[in-house]
């Protein structure tokens, strides 16, 4: 049974993301049932803690279980928030048809960012950065917004030159490419900056150098590509969902909150339902050639 006593974000995970708008990726249950999507947020407020040994055995492959007995993952759909998306249909008609309507469908989200508020785009050259880009593109052709609150911010010199092209392309001078040519240029590692549980190396990265992150809400992809994995796999899956998860509410954190338009539920209405036969279909009209 869950408890809704602690299914609190200000007081239990203190993450930012507006779960009632974004699926919620990350969530660790107690045997009391009190959920929380911080793994050790919630295993402070147990009053005993026992160690998992079969994390010491290297062929062990958890799926549920954590580094504590007391503590396990949360099935996804038994989080209250989560509780009105369920597997949908898959889509019946053209794929053009489908192509229009995600666009719109996506025009739609983009357009309930703020234009008040300050925004941090982590643009990566995957499909997910490359779809939303493209579209905020239309956006602006068609006069609705300029998006000249939104800063595009590449992480480092690996993806410097996709980065700079899909800035010309998309007419947007408002970007910062950040310098990893230094030592320790993502302080991976450093004490004020803890794993927490599950981030994977990736993660720990402080990839906003020279931003200050409490001024910006973080708008990304989904943490992994959204057209790439069918519904099983992209809810289900562990890496995806306690890795990438955690990772999004460990961001939320740091940055003054979080954007992230192939996670509201009104775009996996649709990018679940693709067949799987248009999944990783290369398109210009969306970002992806």
């Amino acid at each position: 049974m869950i408890n809704h006593r602690l299914w609190n974000n200000k007081t239990m995970g203190n993450s930012k993301l507006d779960t009632a708008k974004f699926f919620n990726r990350c969530c660790f249950v107690d045997r009391e049932g009190s959920l929380s999507n911080d793994f050790m947020g919630l295993a402070r407020s147990q009053t005993k803690l026992t160690f998992n040994e079969r994390y010491l055995d290297k062929r062990f492959r958890d799926w549920a279980e954590t580094p504590f007995e007391e503590i396990s993952l949360a099935d996804p759909q038994s989080v209250p928030s989560n509780a009105n998306f369920t597997r949908p249909n898959i889509f019946q008609g053209e794929y053009d048809v489908y192509l229009d309507t995600i666009i719109e469908r996506l025009k739609q989200v983009l357009l309930q960012l703020d234009p008040e508020e300050k925004y941090l785009f982590s643009h990566s050259s995957g499909s997910d950065s490359r779809i939303i880009s493209g579209v905020m593109k239309q956006i602006k052709d068609s006069g609705l917004r300029n998006f000249e609150n939104v800063v595009f911010y590449c992480w480092g010199r690996p993806e410097e030159a996709s980065f700079r092209e899909i800035m010309k392309v998309g007419g947007w001078d408002n970007f910062i490419i950040n310098d990893d040519s230094g030592p320790n240029a993502f302080d991976v590692g450093v004490q004020e900056f803890p794993v927490d549980g599950w981030n994977p190396y990736t993660s720990q990265m402080k990839f906003w150098k020279g931003v200050n992150p409490s001024e910006f809400t973080l708008l990304a992809g989904a943490e992994g590509e959204t057209f790439l994995l069918p519904y099983e796999k992209w809810v289900h899956a562990r890496c995806f969902f306690v890795e990438r998860g955690e990772s999004i509410h460990r961001l939320c954190k740091i940055f003054k909150g979080g954007f992230f338009p192939f996670l509201s539920y009104e775009m996996l209405e649709l990018t679940m339902a693709i067949p799987n036969a248009w999944r990783s279909v290369k398109d210009a009209r969306i970002g992806i050639k």
